[in-house]
């Protein structure tokens, strides 16, 4: 398992050698080789039919997700700092939130997310996280997409990873 948590990060000697280098620009021939492999090696790690890469914070990620998968009503899985941010980013965006509010490091329940869902019809995506850094918590986010999808198959689910890990094969 692999965790991707918030730093500080030690960065290796050579890692910081090459930051220090001349910045590549992104159109010349050198950058999309490197870009290229590195599509090659996420779609191996992550065992995924699309990757996308993002040039921006975990935040600017979150924020891409919603305004582009959620046209009407975000419900917000709110457990830690993460899944409050979800509910802002909604609302800063014209877009209705509707919240479930747990006790920060305690993981919703998969019958908490379809009964909301099923109370209120606007809802088109589903913001949760897999994992909330600050306190380690999982969310059954397999086991609600699997509920959710029963329910209401158009809903998008956006499960933010940032933290999550990856289960090597």
């Amino acid at each position: 398992m692999l965790l991707f948590t918030p730093g500080p990060t030690p960065v290796p000697q050579n890692v910081r050698n090459a930051m220090s280098d001349e910045t590549m620009h992104h159109r010349t021939p050198e950058f999309e080789a490197i870009f290229e492999r590195t599509r090659k090696h996420l779609f191996n790690l992550f065992k995924t039919d699309e990757v996308v890469m993002l040039s921006s914070s975990g935040t600017g990620a979150m924020e891409a997700a919603v305004i582009n998968l959620c046209k009407h009503t975000l419900l917000n899985v709110n457990s830690g700092k993460f899944g409050e941010r979800f509910g802002a980013i909604a609302r800063a965006n014209g877009l209705e939130a509707v919240t479930i509010e747990n006790e920060w490091n305690v993981a919703v329940s998969v019958e908490a997310v379809v009964q909301e869902i099923k109370n209120n019809p606007n809802i088109d995506a589903i913001a949760v996280q897999i994992s909330e850094s600050a306190g380690g918590l999982r969310h059954p986010v397999e086991a609600i997409s699997e509920a959710v999808k029963a329910v209401n198959p158009a809903i998008m689910i956006i499960a933010d990873g940032i933290t999550a890990g990856v289960k090597k094969h």
